[in-house]
């Protein structure tokens, strides 16, 4: 029963990061594992079950953003110069892959 809602709260939770743009997000994946692990783990506290369906959702947020961080082409924000004042401006801008992972 906790594996099928970690299970839930994973999928939930990826759909979420989905609509967030994942671009943006898989530069980020080690913030976002750790953030999201011990939020499910503090959401199902107080029973053995809830701690390990917030394990196991964390689990499965963890592979998820691992294949979208090698297999997604992913964006940063920079300060970008431009010809017109203020002469800078953040934008986000395609992070291009070298082989050496």
């Amino acid at each position: 029963m906790f594996f099928l809602s970690g299970l839930l709260a994973a999928i939930a939770m990826i759909f979420l990061l989905l609509k967030l743009n994942l671009r943006r997000i898989a530069k980020y994946d080690i913030f976002l594992d750790v953030v999201l692990t011990f939020f499910f783990i503090w959401i199902f506290a107080g029973t053995f079950a809830g701690m390990m369906a917030g394990l196991w959702a964390g689990a499965l947020i963890s592979i998820f953003l691992w294949w979208a961080k090698r297999n997604v082409p992913q964006e940063e924000l920079k300060w970008i110069k431009t010809k017109r004042f203020p002469y800078r401006k953040l934008t986000w801008v395609t992070v291009i892959k070298t082989k050496n992972r």
